[in-house]
Formats: structure tokens, sequence, C-alpha cells
């Protein structure tokens, strides 16, 4: 006999709803203290959240000023890694190939992050 949740194995499973109900109520924390400066900066230096979580973030509350706070401050984000994947770019070109990598250096991987979730979070 078939089980319904086969496809999505998550459906069934207890411990990825309560990931799932904590990731809710963190996000929800999160929205609520944005307007916090110190939230704010926390939030520019980790990079932004990924867009799953950013997605969730428009389930969790109905207060458009908040989640427009919160995509001003994704916007900023996303802008500075656009930054540094084209400098991540720019320096494998072998004109400037002598000028070594930074921080841009792991930028296509928290590119990967942004679009599909952090491995070992999501």
């Amino acid at each position: 006999m078939p089980v319904a949740s086969v496809s999505d194995p998550h459906v069934a499973c207890p411990a990825c709803a309560m990931r799932e109900h904590y990731e809710r109520i963190y996000l929800g924390t999160l929205l609520e203290h944005l307007g916090e400066e110190a939230v704010a900066q926390a939030l520019r230096a980790a990079g932004g959240l990924c867009l799953i979580h950013l997605d969730q973030a428009g389930t969790v509350t109905r207060d458009t000023a908040l989640l427009r706070r919160l995509v001003e401050l994704q916007q900023v984000c996303m802008q500075a890694l656009d930054h540094e994947l084209s400098e991540f770019i720019r320096k494998h070109d072998y004109r400037f190939s002598d000028e070594g990598m930074r921080g841009e250096g792991n930028a296509w991987i928290r590119a990967i992050e942004l679009v599909a979730g952090k491995r070992g979070v999501r």
C-alpha cells in the first residue's frame, strides 16, 4: 500500500514539522525586531536570508511595512553579493588574476546558498 508522503518524505516527518514550526517563530522574532539597527546590521552582516526563508517570511506576518523593510535589507545584501560575484568573475580573467581573491572567493558558494538554502540548515 503506497504512502501518500513518499513523494515528499518531509510531510510526515515530525522533526521536519518541528523545524518548520521553529523557523516560523524565529522569522517572526526577526521581523518583530527588524526596526532595531543592531538586528538590521546583523542581518546585513549575515548576507540576508536565503530565498526560501525570505519567501516564508511572507507567511509569518501580514505587516507590509515589516516585509517591505525586510525586502529592502535583502536587496542591499543581494547587491553586495552581486558586486562580489562580479569581482570573482573579473579576477578569473587572466589580466587580473594576479590581484588575488579576498572575500569574493567564496561568493559563488554564498550565491548558491542564497537560492537553495544553506546545506545542513535546509
